[in-house]
């Protein structure tokens, strides 16, 4: 099955200051992930769906949407599927037809194609024929959010009739097909912040992470459950917080060797998981190499030392160190942990206990640098020209999803290239660099 991902630009003028912002954090969480999407950009929505003829499912999500997980575009096809419908979408009735929200929505394009391809956009009609529908006595909330409506018999007329955003779709699906609303877990794990009407708040949170937006009816974050703090601002917060208190207990992304025959007697990285013993353990490095690690958040740095002094290289006692950092630091964040079986990741990764002892055994320094800072590169010049040569990990410190939304990713780019730029002019010395 062929899904494209359609990011959806329905802002208006007022919002151009912080569109781009609102996009590339969208963009994060789809393209990071175990799947693969090909990404549409658009204003014009209906023009994008007719052009995706190579595709079977399209899963639009207006800009601004914060996903929590990547698997969710998945989640709304698979159910869409799962209940035989041809679009699983967040359906509104408030009695005068149904129809459904733009921020998110699955739709099958062959059967799209099959009713004609008509317009999205809110249309205006002087008459106009539906057929009957019914609909669920549940509700997702209020009373105009129907779990599913499914055709009826007769039909029901209008005249001077407004077409919202998605009814002559709706209408027409509705004509022969169930239309379900989307799954629990997908408005469980994704905030739409309505940028349209809360452009201000979200430029002063951008400017001030401790700001509360206040609540304003009826358009406005939902707020937190137990907590006057609008989801999206917690949603964010939560962002920030990881930076500072989190650690990758393992990690998410995969060895990539390059094939060298070079000798290092250095290793400069971030504090991330078990990469750093596998960069040495499976490269040529000399036994008195010399490891820098450093990170912007404490708690990495201090699960680093904590599994250097602790870990003994077996798969089964990680689990036993893991757990006791927990226990110590039970306000810290542990991350890249997807897997109840840790030793399992351990295998998946590759990292053995050859390579942990050897890497363990070497001179260890835990630096202060900050990837984003002017001298980052300079910092680390310093130390390569002291070296024969040096292996320099940076994993994703320059594409994190805090700094595509306060940043942008053009942003992002042009700080990694110059981070790129400058070590290659400071270094005096051969090293290799892995940089997302």
């Amino acid at each position: 099955m062929n899904i494209a991902v359609v990011l959806y630009d329905n802002l208006p003028e007022e919002c151009n200051k912080i569109k781009n912002n609102l996009r590339d954090l969208t963009y994060f969480k789809v393209t990071h992930g175990p799947d693969k999407y090909d990404i549409h950009d658009t204003a014009n929505i209906t023009e994008t769906l007719k052009s995706l003829n190579e595709y079977d499912w399209a899963v639009v999500i207006c800009i601004g949407t914060f996903l929590s997980l990547q698997k969710l575009i998945r989640n709304t096809v698979d159910w869409a599927i799962e209940n035989n419908s041809p679009l699983s979408c967040q359906i509104i009735d408030y009695g005068n037809y149904p129809y459904f929200h733009k921020q998110w929505f699955a739709i099958d394009l062959n059967k799209y194609r099959e009713i004609g391809s008509p317009a999205l956009e809110p249309q205006t009609a002087e008459h106009v024929t539906y057929k009957a529908y019914t609909r669920s006595k549940e509700n997702i909330h209020d009373n105009h959010t129907p779990l599913w409506i499914h055709p009826a018999v007769g039909t029901v007329k209008y005249t001077n009739k407004t077409q919202e955003f998605g009814e002559i779709v709706l209408a027409k699906f509705i004509e022969t097909s169930n239309i379900v609303n989307i799954p629990n877990i997908v408005r469980q794990k994704k905030v739409y912040p309505y940028p349209e009407y809360n452009c201000m708040d979200i430029e002063t949170l951008m400017d001030c992470l401790s700001y509360t937006p206040y609540k304003r009816f009826p358009y406005h974050w939902d707020l937190e459950k137990y907590s006057s703090m609008p989801r999206f601002a917690k949603s964010f917060k939560d962002i920030t917080d990881k930076i500072q208190l989190g650690y990758y207990v393992l990690n998410t992304e995969v060895m990539n060797i390059t094939k060298t025959n070079k000798t290092f007697d250095c290793f400069i990285g971030v504090c991330a998981g078990v990469k750093p013993a596998c960069i040495v353990g499976t490269y040529n490095f000399k036994p008195n190499s010399k490891i820098y690690l450093f990170d912007i958040s404490p708690a990495a740095v201090l699960w680093q030392k904590y599994l250097l002094k602790n870990w003994d290289g077996e798969y089964d006692s990680f689990t036993m160190v893991y757990n006791e950092f927990k226990e110590l630091y039970p306000y810290y964040i542990p991350l890249g942990v997807y897997n109840e079986f840790i030793s399992d990741n351990l295998k998946n990764f590759g990292i053995i206990k050859e390579h942990w002892l050897k890497y363990k055994s070497m001179q260890h320094y835990f630096i202060n640098l900050n990837l984003l800072d002017e001298s980052a590169a300079k910092q680390i010049a310093e130390i390569v020209n002291t070296t024969s040569g040096t292996y320099i990990w940076t994993s994703n410190a320059f594409q994190m999803e805090y700094l595509y939304f306060l940043k942008t990713i053009k942003w992002c780019n042009e700080i990694s290239n110059k981070f790129v730029k400058d070590l290659n002019k400071y270094c005096k010395v051969p090293y290799i660099l892995e940089n997302e």
